[in-house]
C-alpha cells in the first residue's frame, strides 16, 4: 500500500481585503423635503436649540424655494412667525400652475389614447405632485379622481398608500404642536 503523498507546502499569506472599490454611487434625492423643512422650523423655534437660528430658518425656506413648494412655505412662515414674501410665493405658485397644467395635459391625453392604468398614473402623478407641494385641498381632490378611475384592489391601495404618506405631514405638524404645548406645561 503506497503511503499517500502529503500535500505541497503552502506558504501562509497574510489574509488581505480585496482593495476597495470606490463606486460612485448617484446621491439620492430625498423623498420628502417637507419633513426636513418642518425640522428645521422647529429647532428655529425650539428655546434650547444652541445653533444659529437665522441660518437654519434660512435654510428651511430654501428648501421651499428650490423646489417650489408653495404650500409648504406658507405654513413654514407660519410656524416660524416670519412674513411671507410674497412675490417669491408668487413665483412658486406660478411654478406649480404650470407643472400641474403639464400633468393635466398628460392625464388628458392618457384618458384619449392610452389604458386604464396609463390613465390612473397620469391622475396619481398629478395628485403625488400636489402632496409634495404642500397643496392639500387639491391633493385630496387629486387623490379622490385617481382613485375613483381605479379599479381593482391593488390600484386602489397603492393610492391608499399614498395618502397615507400625504397625511403624515400634517401628523407630523400636530405631534410637534402636542409637544410643544407638553413642553410649554412642563416649564410652567
Amino acid at each position: 500500500m503506497a503511503a499517500p503523498k502529503p500535500a505541497p507546502a503552502v506558504a501562509a499569506q497574510p489574509a488581505t481585503e480585496p482593495p476597495q472599490q470606490q463606486q460612485q454611487q448617484p446621491e439620492e434625492e430625498k423623498q420628502d423635503w417637507k419633513l426636513e423643512v418642518l425640522d428645521k422650523v422647529w429647532l428655529y423655534r425650539c428655546p434650547d436649540t444652541r445653533v444659529d437660528k437665522a441660518a437654519l430658518l434660512q435654510g428651511a425656506l430654501q428648501l421651499c424655494f428650490d423646489h417650489d413648494l408653495s404650500g409648504v412655505y406658507a405654513h413654514a412662515c407660519a410656524e416660524a412667525g416670519v412674513p411671507v414674501d410674497q412675490a417669491r410665493l408668487g413665483a412658486m405658485r406660478a411654478a406649480n400652475a404650470a407643472r400641474v397644467a403639464g400633468l393635466e395635459a398628460e392625464a388628458k391625453e392618457a384618458e384619449e389614447s392610452a389604458g386604464e392604468s396609463e390613465v390612473r398614473d397620469a391622475l396619481l402623478a398629478k395628485a403625488e405632485y400636489l402632496a409634495r407641494i404642500g397643496d392639500k385641498e387639491g391633493a385630496a381632490a387629486a387623490f379622490a379622481t385617481a382613485e375613483a378611475k381605479s379599479a381593482g384592489s391593488g390600484p386602489k391601495m397603492d393610492i391608499a398608500f399614498s395618502q397615507v404618506r400625504w397625511a403624515w405631514f400634517g401628523c407630523v405638524a400636530r405631534a410637534r404642536a402636542c409637544v410643544r404645548m407638553g413642553a410649554n406645561a412642563r416649564n410652567s
